[in-house]
């Protein structure tokens, strides 16, 4: 398919040749854009049409940087944001808030230089600093990194020894125990870093103390929030709010904040807390607003060229002074200078939601990237500017690594996980130097364009087409070695007056294709010995036209000489700004000029010459021509272009166009849509200030399209590129807010105050956007049975797509068992990959994919989808499904029955059985056991069981079973337990189904509780005898016999005379009987003392626990 193809067209090549445009003194640098937030794609809205556009500007998410050494050791993480850094230690927070003051930038007048420079100044900077102490926290705990990003970082500072590289970073910081029962965490999205608290159940929240130390002021406005002022600027702490998960809901809980002041020692606060359940945990949520993003600085920040990998992953570089580490240790207002500027470059992947890696690149003094390649491996290739000195700068196999003086021109590799220099050296003389276009070919050198010698020395022997400088400023080339350890060829481009180069492209055969400007005449340029020097070589214009022109030159492949070299202008200004060139060695060229079509190009005139517009509007004029192979004619030429200003800056074409290429350019303009010639572009209405812009130029010349991207302040697009499908992508600066900027996507939407980088992608060939959604059911499901995923993929337009392919990758816990597609065929057993065909606009196909479960376990099913065409969309290009593969889980969930029971009697036992799990449970069987402790095991003594039907998740079964004790069982405590699933008939997650009720096997027990009659009786009286007879067990008492008796000594024997009896009836447990009986004492019996004697069961009718309690005894006084 068409990823398989692309694959394969960037796998051959090995190797990469560099080249490198660089420029000298003295010159102008534009004002560049603020580097950092990095942008996405999305689709506008709109119609559709052969432009259809995807503009992005994207969200990064904070990020927690660890510490390896590259700060003090006393900081564990570290988040850089806009104008500020948060350390994160031990002992609290300490955030270093600075603002950098305006600098004096040149006014975008024809005077500009778009990839030249002024002097490397620094930025005047003053800073705060505050520290958040946690007060009476424990000094031992330590913030942990949670929630692992994508992002990695990169410090290439000074010696290779002092690199940080390959940083970790986290979107999550967790303080655990700070306080004993207490987390803080912090994390972060857009313009917040949030921290919330989280108190265990039985913690105190009066425990969380917190100090501001370093601001002029903290208080407690009238909506509950936190202010602090400090001498730079404010920010506040929003209300806090605090709730608890109660029965699977959020209940809130009263909270605010309290505060006192200890004068110096700084500004105390806490949280009052209204009543809760202490038993659950508890969570307080404040949020710290910082005024500004996260990413990007106010106006030391700049993004400067962009490039694009195989993936669609995107790479920009610039400069930036937001990697400033010196953590602070006093607090308060500090004036001192931050620290220079880096370079630096950073990738974003395809879809512009995810920072893959950033690396800054300087040293000591300032350095800015700004020019970068790719190649099909994905290391980039960036070069710039430095003051740095080799003792800072982190030189490595360069091609030069010392410092030549003032500033020099760099060139770096970084490795394709963004960890690691390459090489890493200088090109440059003791003037200012300055790489302003790089690209990279097959064999891995470079070329490159300066103003003095590549080093120190001069050219020496290097063999070069041109190894003189000749007079002002020189542009130069240099080619750098696959290793990047040496030079192949340098060489100057210019005349007597001023030069310089601002692009560079390279063929298919490694020559170097160069622009710039100049006003150097023909009678010197471009070797110093003019025109002539070419050997007479006819080109496409040998004559200066006046003021400045543009110039285009070739480099032969070995660096020996020039193929041909001429000017591009009119009468008045004419500056080459970006170049590149088509498979038959054609070379595009755009710029910008303020001379007018009577002589733009060639001093003569358009004179009929094709090209995208034939009349100069005023003010300066975008311009885009086009160079035959020869370099001996013009093949069109034109202007693009309002009333007012309007710069052609970067131009691209598709790669591997072999000719008739279509001329992509980025560039700005002033002009509103009254004048400059919008059509079928990204946004036709101009937006306010400057606004960027993209335009098409057709392969015969004519304008394709072109349209803004921009919003109320001043947008510029600086470097554009394009992917194997098509696909453009735009980076430049922009001051306009989130308001009006037209962003889409996940990275930033949040202007970060002065400029800020914009990454934009456009579809300008055919477009579709093509998702993906997934069902998955039954889900749950249970182990052995099968899940059905079923993929719905949808265009939703404006244009056809093609070659359309889901890729499904099945879990490694499932055996497919059928993947039917609606249209077209699928294949694979583990990877199952469907070739769909063609979706119209609109359409939609279904593919479903039915698996067997084998395991328990969470499954991850992942979908995606591929086109032919530039998906507008890629984040909704993935879908991912989880399954909870799992079993029934049968348990026991309450039992009850008699407290006590005697051997052989039945009981009824009460039980609900419960199905926790879940997915549905089968039928099953509850049996009840009788067993001396309350766990069930294999000797326990079956009595019954119940049948339990089929239940649903959560869903339970409740009843009754009668069962009997037997008949030997011995008397003691045992338990009935109830097991479910007894038989194991059903499959569960859990086994451990047993609930156990105590019972006490036992037997009844009866005794005269009372006994009364008279203290003395004449021998042959009737007496009456009154007693209560009880069962004292837990257990009833069958029918049994009280018997009276005479005793000489209060012992029950067999010499004792009975007087008669009482039946008394069944008992229950505790029940008693109470009766009155009339005996008569014998007329024989001698008189003197005796004793009434009441026995229990005096016939022994009933089994008892104890048969020593039955006798109750009244003396009685027998008299004659």
């Amino acid at each position: 398919m068409h990823k398989q193809l692309l694959k394969t067209a960037w796998l051959w090549s090995a190797g990469f040749v560099v080249y490198l445009l660089l420029i000298g003194p003295p010159a102008l640098f534009a004002d560049a854009a603020r580097a950092m937030p990095l942008d996405s794609t999305g689709p506008t809205a709109g119609q559709r049409r052969a432009a259809a556009v995807r503009v992005a500007k994207a969200r990064l998410p904070v990020y927690f940087i660890e510490n390896r050494g590259q700060v003090d050791a006393r900081v564990a993480y570290y988040v850089h944001g806009a104008n500020k850094i948060f350390y994160f230690g031990s002992e609290g927070v300490t955030m270093a808030l600075s603002r950098a003051l305006p600098r004096q930038s040149p006014q975008p007048t024809l005077a500009r230089v778009n990839a030249s420079s002024d002097a490397l100044g620094e930025s005047s900077v003053s800073r705060v600093i505050i520290k958040l102490d946690f007060v009476g926290a424990d000094p031992a705990v330590k913030p942990v990194g949670e929630a692992l990003s994508t992002a990695r970082f990169s410090y290439f500072k000074g010696r290779r020894e002092d690199w940080a590289t390959g940083l970790k970073s986290y979107n999550r910081l967790a303080y655990r125990d700070l306080w004993p029962g207490i987390d803080l965490v912090y994390s972060g999205s857009v313009d917040r870093l949030k921290y919330l608290f989280v108190v265990k159940p039985g913690a105190d929240p009066k425990q969380i103390r917190l100090r501001y130390r370093g601001a002029e002021s903290v208080s407690v406005d009238l909506e509950g929030r936190l202010l602090v002022q400090t001498a730079l600027e404010d920010f506040h702490d929003d209300k806090p709010i605090a709730y608890q998960e109660l029965n699977g809901r959020a209940v809130d809980v009263a909270t605010n904040f309290t505060l006192s002041s200890q004068a110096n020692a700084g500004y105390l606060f806490g949280f009052d807390v209204g009543t809760y359940d202490p038993s659950k945990a508890l969570v307080i949520d404040p949020v710290i607003l910082v005024y500004s993003g996260f990413l990007g600085g106010s106006g030391d920040d700049r993004g400067n060229a962009i490039a694009v990998d195989s993936d669609g992953s995107a790479y920009v570089t610039g400069e930036t002074n937001s990697t400033q580490l010196n953590f602070p240790t006093a607090v308060g207002p500090d004036v001192s200078q931050n620290g220079g500027l880096d370079a630096f470059v950073a990738k974003v992947d395809p879809t512009g939601s995810q920072l893959l890696y950033a690396g800054f690149i300087g040293g000591s003094g300032n350095d800015r990237g700004n020019a970068i390649a790719v190649d099909s491996l994905g290391n980039a290739y960036i070069t710039g500017e430095t003051n740095s000195t080799q003792t800072t700068f982190p030189v490595t196999a360069g091609p030069d690594l010392t410092h030549n003086g003032l500033s020099d021109a760099f060139v770096a590799k970084v490795n394709a996980s963004g960890t690691s220099l390459v090489y890493a050296g200088y090109i440059g003389g003791f003037g200012n130097d300055r790489g302003t276009g790089i690209a990279v070919d097959g064999s891995s050198e470079t070329d490159s364009i300066g103003a003095s010698f590549p080093d120190g020395d001069g050219l020496g022997a290097l063999a070069t087409f041109d190894n003189t400088q000749n007079g002002g400023l020189d542009a130069f080339v240099a080619r750098v070695a696959a290793d990047g350890a040496s030079l192949e060829y340098a060489g100057f481009i210019g005349g007597l007056g001023t030069d310089r180069g601002t692009g560079i492209a390279v063929d298919g055969s490694n020559r170097a294709y160069v622009t710039g400007e100049t006003d150097s005449t023909g009678g010197s340029f471009p070797d110093g010995n003019g025109f002539g020097g070419l050997g007479g070589l006819a080109t496409f214009d040998n004559t200066q036209n006046g003021g400045l022109d543009a110039f285009v030159a070739r480099v032969a492949a070995n660096g020996q000489a020039l193929e041909y070299a001429g000017y591009l202008g009119g009468v008045g200004d004419d500056r080459g700004n970006g170049i590149a060139v088509d498979g038959a060695n054609n070379a595009y060229v755009t710029g910008e000029t303020n001379s007018t079509e009577v002589s733009f190009p060639d001093g003569n005139g358009l004179a009929g010459l094709p090209g995208p517009g034939q009349i100069q509007r005023g003010g300066v004029d975008a311009f885009v021509a086009k160079i035959n192979s020869a370099g001996s004619a013009l093949i069109y030429a034109g202007f693009i272009g309002g009333t007012l200003d309007d710069r052609g800056n970067a131009i691209a074409l598709m790669p591997g166009c072999a000719s008739n290429c279509e001329a992509f350019i980025a560039g700005e303009t002033s002009s509103t849509q009254a004048s400059f010639p919008v059509s079928v572009g990204p946004d036709l209405s101009h937006n306010g200030g400057v606004d960027a812009f993209v335009a098409k130029v057709n392969g015969d010349g004519s304008l394709g399209f072109a349209g803004y991207v921009g919003g109320s302040g001043d947008d510029r697009g600086k470097g554009i590129v394009l992917d194997g499908i098509g696909a453009v992508y735009l980076t430049g600066e922009t001051n306009s807010n989130q308001g009006n900027f037209p962003i889409k996507g996940e990275l930033d939407r949040i202007q970060n105050l002065g400029f800020d980088v914009f990454v934009a992608k456009f579809c300008v060939t055919t477009c579709a956007d093509v998702s993906v959604t997934k069902s998955d059911t039954p889900d749950p499901v249970t182990v052995g049975t099968n899940v059905t995923y079923t993929m719905t993929i949808t265009n939703n337009g404006p244009d056809i797509a093609t070659d359309v392919e889901l890729t499904d990758t099945l879990p490694g816990a499932v055996t497919l068992v059928s993947a039917t597609p609606s249209a077209g065929s699928c294949t694979g057993t583990s990877i199952i990959v469907c070739d769909l065909g063609s979706l119209a606009n609109g359409a939609s196909a279904t593919v479903i994919i039915v698996v067997g479960t084998t395991a328990i376990g969470t499954l991850t099913n992942t979908a995606s989808v591929s086109l032919a065409e530039t998906d507008t969309n890629p984040s909704n290009n993935v879908e991912r499904e989880h399954t909870v593969v799992t079993l029934a889980d049968l348990a026991v969930k309450a039992i009850s029955t008699v407290t006590a029971a005697i051997p052989g009697s039945a009981i009824v036992v009460n039980d609900t059985t419960l199905n926790n799990g879940k997915v549905a449970a089968g039928a099953s069987t509850t049996g009840f056991f009788l067993s001396t402790d309350a766990k069930f095991a294999a000797g326990d003594v079956s009595l019954g069981s119940r049948a339990i039907p089929a239940l649903s998740p959560k869903q339970s079964s409740a009843g009754s079973t009668t069962v009997t004790i037997p008949l030997a069982t011995a008397l003691g405590r045992y338990f009935i337990i109830g097991v479910a699933d007894a038989d194991s008939g059903v499959a569960e997650t859990k086994e451990n189904n047993a609930k156990a009720r105590a019972l006490n096997v036992t037997q009844p027990d009866l005794f005269v509780q009372a006994l009364r009659g008279p203290s003395t009786a004449a021998a042959g009286a009737n007496v009456v005898i009154d007693e209560t007879t009880s069962n004292k067990a837990a257990v009833p008492a069958g029918g049994s016999t009280t018997g009276y008796y005479l005793s000489i000594d209060a012992i029950f024997d067999g010499a004792d005379v009975l007087l008669g009896s009482r039946s008394v009836p069944a008992l229950a447990a505790k029940g008693r009987s109470a009766g009155s009986t009339t005996v008569t004492i014998p007329l024989a019996t001698t008189p003197g003392k005796y004793f009434l004697l009441a026995v229990s069961d005096a016939a022994g009718a009933v089994t008892e626990v104890d048969e020593n309690n039955n006798l109750r005894s009244r003396s009685i006084t027998i008299t004659p």
